[in-house]
């Protein structure tokens, strides 16, 4: 498939008679322009035949939940089931039951595992009565004696390239790719573009049958959009989903940004429904359950927060359903996804996906703030898109239904119905690697700590308002000014919750994450020849694609503008969703990721300098290969762990002299060291080693290559490198790692499962317990991921599979952390004996009040008085308060005991209502290094005066207050100190 110079190449051949034996053999050119060739080989184009079913007729209970304040009949569903391997040979083994009764099912397999046995199946079927706020049971009956009743006829078909619907919604297609509806007339899309103007429709469509069923059919349509001049402006892929008997059509609208300049500029994308009455009112629903008129001046949403109607802005969020007499149009998730509006004209209902709107509305808002935040793509008064993004709408159209069951349908569309297997199902499968399901006896702690984190996800969006039309799905803040382009896979970590708990909120914040990072933070289209071509996963940066800004913000990392590294790609998540939802776009992503990182870096010949770049490519690959079997992604991983093997330390090396340390190792080996690099080592000369979460992606990459292949080579490199880690970069006395080998970096105590999955499996394998250490004190002396953003996405897209090694090796995460015996406050001489009588001590963590806000109190940090207050930053205006009662008046200086590695925190300190000194306005917090996570980070600080010397209070005696308020950056502390002036 690629005549560019690659150590891996594929050759697809259609077409073949499967009856036929073929002969070929591989040939290629040398640089000298000679050909070489492989010897001769033989083959039949077949299928190895599935070994017989392991199951004779077994069944699996299936749950559709019903959330709704009204009761659902004849809904549709479609949802993915995996089986274990050798469990059936043939989808026809499955059929569906409700009451013990077979029920209409389509059932179509999506993939096999390697002995030709089925992996996935998509299920679709249509519900029966489920009530209001309850839940209906069906049943999978599957295995070797069971045969599902014949498929009823396909509920599409194509007649001269057009399709042709039967027994579904009553709609059909024109040769440009429109949706035509009963009343004969086109839904059509209409782009305008500044300077240019509305672009011409194109006058055909190419039409293909992705699904088809007896009760669901999905249509593709692609359309290409162009300027006058001929050249690319947007490419649409349509997809029109259609059900049995259902009078609704569901249609996902993906837009590609094109053009020749790196960033296209948009004026306004409108789909116009015809109404079938055109005297006919539309009304909108609100988040409140209200309804608004829509006019021809229109609803528009401009803000996640507040709309436009009649001239009047309204505080409220529009839900994206629109109703008529007999009609509804639905947009899912309109006001996440704004701008966007509603309005009649000429008989029809405007939807405007992309609406017009005013130079100057996002204009005004701050650059450090909401402008680079939220609105860094609506400015001058147009959509600034860069070319190679995508984005999709969800929208239900429907006809011939009353009023309110079109308000059910819209509501429904909204919050779809899932189809969901007890999670112990999805974890016994292997699916999805070894799995932990949620056990409240092994891992009380932990399961409790992550139900309390995907409450707190779906809080902290919306505290933050991630919402946009390029922005939601995603999370805020990476840097201080990044958007975070799902770094280390969000929505596999997300989806993983859900498989091993049933939770679906967390199924749909994964959701939420796949469309858009599938869509905006990955390249679908390119000119010829660019790097940046389909598959390329954008980094974390500022806009998430870059290029609105050449500077960052101020006293941040931001990042105005990045490329692509196979150390900041994931495909896992966009497979997951694909086999639970059958959603072909995700599929289809995950594809072109894996292929356009095996073109890029696999240049002969194969190298690395960081260990994570070919750890983040294994586990690309791994999942590609899971997905699809094609042998393709195994030579390429195999190219990669051949070059891994190579370097790894064999031979023990001498630690130089003055990198040696006392009581640690005199060898390096097992490792990939080299001289680090800046960052990794600011010493001269510099030291020898790796950076430890490096090597731990590596080796969690050949994890996942060792569960597909049992390779022994690879299985004792993993062990050999699990003990490097700890060698180089663990300590026993603090319970945790430090970032690199340098001897000069300090330790942290606690870990993240990602540091950990490759000793994890290194411990299952060996019982050694120099590996067990990491686990049990490090590990489980963590106090969980991050509510939100990349700190809750390392941690839980690893952790379930870690919990799998820790369950079979007899570890349980029951307690919550306990403070290790060394890392208890050493009182300075001056905080002992006669220095201290009249010192008033107040712990942190016993704040008596806080607003604006909800810090968190941890007890997993070093050199601590008992436990300390932290997570303070995310809400400038956040406070929190300390009253204490003083005998008699007196005299003191108030130090603050802290810890930060934020470049400029500030807080407010008033006492008693007054700030008592300028400083104390706004007083600066020095970076300390960490944020308590080793003893030596934490700082007094005293509250100074206007000369920058200690200031003496006067406190009355009785009731005293000090609050202090967030004004910038994050701060540990451990105790407010109050020392009588003597």
């Amino acid at each position: 498939e690629d005549a560019r110079l690659t150590t891996v190449h594929r050759a697809v051949l259609t077409g073949l008679n499967p009856d036929r034996e073929y002969t070929a053999r591989a040939v290629g050119i040398k640089p000298d322009g000679t050909t070489y060739a492989t010897a001769a080989f033989t083959f039949r184009p077949q299928a190895t035949p599935p070994p017989p079913p392991a199951a004779a007729a077994e069944r699996l209970p299936i749950t559709v939940r019903n959330p709704h304040p009204f009761a659902v009949s004849g809904h549709p569903v479609t949802n993915g089931f995996p089986f274990p391997q050798g469990a059936i040979a043939h989808s026809k083994q499955v059929r569906l039951l409700d009451k013990g009764r077979e029920i209409p099912a389509q059932i179509k397999t999506t993939a096999w595992w390697p002995d030709g046995s089925i992996k996935w199946i998509l299920v679709s079927f249509l519900t029966g009565d489920i009530a209001a706020d309850s839940s209906a049971e069906y049943t999978l009956e599957y295995g070797g004696k069971v045969s599902r009743q014949p498929d009823g006829a396909p509920l599409a078909s194509l007649v001269n390239g057009l399709p042709v619907i039967a027994n579904a919604a009553p709609i059909t297609f024109n040769p440009a790719g429109e949706l035509v509806t009963p009343q004969q007339q086109p839904c059509r899309l209409d782009i305008r573009l500044p300077k240019i103007g509305q672009l011409s429709q194109p006058e055909t469509a190419v039409f293909s049958l992705e699904d088809n069923g007896p009760i669901r059919a999905v249509i593709k349509a692609v359309r290409q959009f162009s300027t006058p001049d001929g050249e690319p402006a947007f490419l649409l892929e349509t997809r029109y989903i259609v059900w049995k008997n259902s009078p609704a059509v569901n249609v996902q609208q993906t837009f590609i940004v094109q053009g020749q300049q790196t960033h296209a500029l948009l004026e306004e994308m409108v789909l116009s429904i015809p109404a079938a009455n055109p005297a006919a009112a539309w009304t909108a629903a609100t988040e409140k359950g209200e309804t608004a008129p829509i006019t021809a001046e229109g609803l528009h949403q401009h803000f996640d927060h507040e709309y436009r109607a009649a001239g009047q802005t309204v505080q409220g969020r529009l839900t994206g359903g629109a109703v008529t007499d007999g009609q509804l149009v639905s947009l899912r998730q309109f006001w996440q996804n704004y701008p966007k509006a509603f309005r009649v004209d000429k008989g029809a209902l405007q939807l405007a996906l992309c609406p017009d709107f005013e130079a100057g509305l996002y204009d005004a808002f701050p650059f450090e703030k909401e402008g680079h935040h939220l609105y860094f793509y609506l400015l001058n008064g147009v959509y600034k898109f860069r070319a190679g993004m995508a984005k999709t709408d969800d929208i239900l159209l429907a006809w011939g239904i009353p009023t309110e069951a079109a308000d059910r349908l819209a509501r429904l569309h909204q919050r779809p119905l899932l189809a969901v297997a007890p999670p112990a199902w999805y974890c016994d499968s292997k699916v999805f690697y070894p799995l932990a399901v949620r056990n409240t006896e092994k891992f009380k702690y932990y399961e409790e700590t992550i139900d309390r984190k995907i409450v707190a996800y779906a809080a902290a969006r919306e505290k933050q308002r991630d919402y946009g039309l390029m922005n939601f799905g995603d999370w805020y803040g990476e840097r201080g000014a990044n958007w975070g382009n799902s770094e280390y896979d969000t929505q596999s970590g997300l989806l993983l919750q859900f498989v091993r708990s049933g939770n679906e909120d967390a199924f749909f914040l994964a959701d939420d994450m796949e469309k858009h990072n599938r869509d905006v933070d990955t390249v679908h289209w390119s000119k010829p020849n660019e790097r940046l071509s389909p598959g390329a996963v954008l980094v974390h940066q500022m806009g998430h694609v870059g290029g609105y800004y050449t500077e960052s913000v101020p006293g941040t990392l931001g990042i105005p503008r990045a490329g692509t590294s196979v150390s900041h790609a994931w495909n896992e998540g966009h497979f997951y969703h694909y086999f639970l939802t059958g959603d072909v776009r995700s599929r289809e992503t995950a594809l072109a990721i894996a292929d356009y990182y095996i073109k890029t870096d696999l240049r002969q010949p194969y190298h690395f300098v960081s260990c994570r770049n070919p750890g983040w490519h294994l586990i690309i690959n791994a999942s590609t290969l899971a997905a699809t079997g094609n042998p393709y992604y195994l030579n390429a991983s195999r190219v990669i762990i051949d070059r891994v093997l190579e370097l790894q330390d064999k031979t023990p090396f001498p630690v130089p002299e003055f990198q040696r340390e006392e009581g640690r190792r005199t060898h390096q080996i097992g490792g990939w060291s080299r001289m680090m690099v800046p960052g990794h080592c600011l010493c001269e000369p510099r030291h020898r080693g790796n950076a430890n979460f490096m090597v731990a992606v590596l080796l969690a990459g050949m994890k996942y290559y060792h569960d597909v292949t049992g390779d022994p080579k690879v299985k004792d490199s993993i062990i050999a490198g699990a003990k490097y880690m700890i060698e180089e970069c663990y300590s026993e006395e603090t319970g945790g790692f430090r970032y690199t080998s340098c001897p000069n970096m300090r330790f942290s105590r606690g870990t993240h499962p990602l540091m950990v999955e490759g000793i994890a499996c290194a411990y299952l394998w060996t019982r050694d317990p120099i590996l067990k250490k990491p686990l049990t004190d490090a590990l489980l002396n963590s106090h969980g991921g991050g509510n939100y953003g990349k700190s809750f996405s390392n941690y839980y897209r690893v952790a379930p599979r870690v919990l799998y090694d820790l369950a079979e090796t007899g570890i349980t995460w029951n307690d919550p952390p306990q403070m290790p015996k060394n890392a208890q406050f050493k009182p300075p001489a001056w905080m002992t004996g006669e220095a201290a009588k009249g010192q008033i001590m107040l712990e942190a963590e016993a704040f008596t009040g806080q607003g604006v806000g909800t810090c968190q109190a941890r007890t997993d940090r070093m050199g601590i008085s008992n436990a300390i207050i932290t997570y303070w930053e995310i809400d400038i205006g956040h406070w929190l308060e300390w009253t204490f009662e003083l005998p008699k008046a007196g005299a003191y200086q108030i130090l603050f005991r802290y810890a930060t590695n934020h470049k400029e925190t500030i807080r407010k300190v008033e006492i008693n209502g007054q700030t008592p000194s300028t400083a104390a306005a706004s007083l600066a917090f020095a970076r300390t290094g960490s944020y308590g996570f080793a003893a030596a980070d934490w700082r007094f600080l005293p509250l100074p005066d206007d000369a920058g010397k200690p200031l003496v209070v006067t406190l009355p005696a009785g009731k005293n207050t000090i609050r202090m308020t967030n004004l910038n950056g994050g701060l540990a502390l451990d105790f407010i100190l109050l020392k009588p002036e003597k």
